[in-house]
């Protein structure tokens, strides 16, 4: 049996979900897929770093980090930093590589990448690799010059890729690879006559600034017009929290409330509008399901850059205060053609996703096993 090797890191859920559908989706081609979270499988102190280093910041310190994303998004510096920082993660790496002899590499992580790009110019694999871009708006790390292929999720990302030196035939918009049951697409249907149904999500880390995007909501005047369903992730105390504070509307239907679930799909596939921090991944969901977005918080950094793709091409709306949340379903209760509109941007780019065809890519570059020319 033909085996591959998908490389991630624990910083974020977006990366390990894609390893997760990635994994799912060749092995359905009877091609074993073995999972690797980098700096867990080569290094305690580099893993606790980057894993427990990402979550602290991201959770207490969000604009240090975005300082942080911003000021490595340099090539100079983003090569010292890796060079200088994992040198011994780079030999256990490169010793895994040796023992498992896989036939093809994704990375769904820029650092994996990176790193494995870096043994493929000193010689140490020839292995093919594939790396995976899990944001809109790529952050320099995620170029190496011996990385194979990449993965993106539309033309922007593309583009950017190619002013950092990749050569455009290298680069595919098959999207970041998310539940198969989300490629099911079919056009969004929008009655203004009925409550909005609103998808109230902060990620996988349950942010507790949900607790007063739900409070804001409440109290405007379309609370009437609204249903919320309102996903808390891993976070128990927020859950706890809402469960007590609003106990009445929960029991009424008006409050639908989840902690971690694994059936994001059919949730969207019943709202209207959803309401989340625009990671990676949650905005592919909401791109293939064609539903818009309106975005009361995000983490600096690759985030920001989300939110501006999204934005720009008129898919989401970003409330810059949680007050502004209220006038913006307004816009969409009040002007539902702006709904149709922004759901139609969205089904004309995910008309290039497809899981199936990344597992494609990666079977021909198995039967290729070459590097393309530079």
């Amino acid at each position: 049996m033909q085996h591959i090797m998908i490389v991630t890191a624990s910083t974020g859920g977006g990366h390990n979900s894609a390893v997760h559908y990635l994994k799912q989706s060749f092995e359905e081609r009877g091609i074993f897929a073995l999972t690797i979270d980098m700096f867990k499988a080569t290094s305690k102190a580099s893993n606790y770093v980057m894993q427990e280093g990402y979550n602290t910041l991201a959770e207490k310190a969000p604009k240090l980090y975005g300082t942080l994303y911003r000021w490595t998004n340099q090539k100079q510096l983003s090569d010292a930093v890796f060079s200088t920082l994992f040198t011994g993660t780079v030999f256990r790496l490169s010793y895994l590589l040796d023992k498992i002899e896989p036939k093809l590499l994704i990375a769904t992580h820029p650092f994996a990448g990176k790193l494995i790009g870096h043994l493929k110019h000193k010689g140490r694999t020839n292995v093919p690799l594939m790396q995976i871009v899990t944001d809109f708006i790529p952050h320099n790390s995620y170029f190496h010059k011996n990385i194979d292929v990449y993965v993106v999720a539309s033309e922007y990302s593309q583009n950017a890729l190619i002013e950092m030196g990749v050569n455009k035939e290298r680069i595919y918009t098959y999207g970041i690879p998310v539940k198969k049951s989300f490629y099911n697409r079919k056009e969004r249907a929008f009655n203004e006559d009925k409550p909005l149904q609103l998808l109230i999500m902060g990620g996988s880390m349950g942010l507790s600034a949900i607790a007063s995007v739900i409070r804001e909501l409440i109290s405007g005047k379309n609370r009437q017009h609204l249903t919320l369903t309102v996903v808390c992730g891993r976070n128990k105390e927020l859950y706890d929290n809402l469960a007590k504070e609003y106990q009445e509307d929960i029991c009424e239907g008006k409050i639908i409330l989840h902690g971690f679930v694994d059936n994001v799909d059919e949730l969207m596939e019943s709202c209207d509008l959803i309401v989340s921090k625009p990671g990676g991944l949650t905005a592919s969901e909401a791109i293939l399901k064609s539903i818009p977005m309106i975005i009361p918080f995000y983490i600096p950094g690759q985030e920001h850059g989300n939110v501006e793709f999204l934005v720009e091409h008129n898919m989401a709306i970003e409330a810059r205060d949680i007050e502004q949340l209220n006038s913006h379903l307004e816009q969409f209760i009040e002007h539902p053609e702006l709904y149709r509109k922004m759901s139609k941007n969205m089904q004309q780019l995910n008309k290039t996703y497809s899981i199936d065809k990344i597992v494609d890519l990666g079977v021909q570059m198995m039967k290729d096993r070459k590097t393309p020319d530079a």
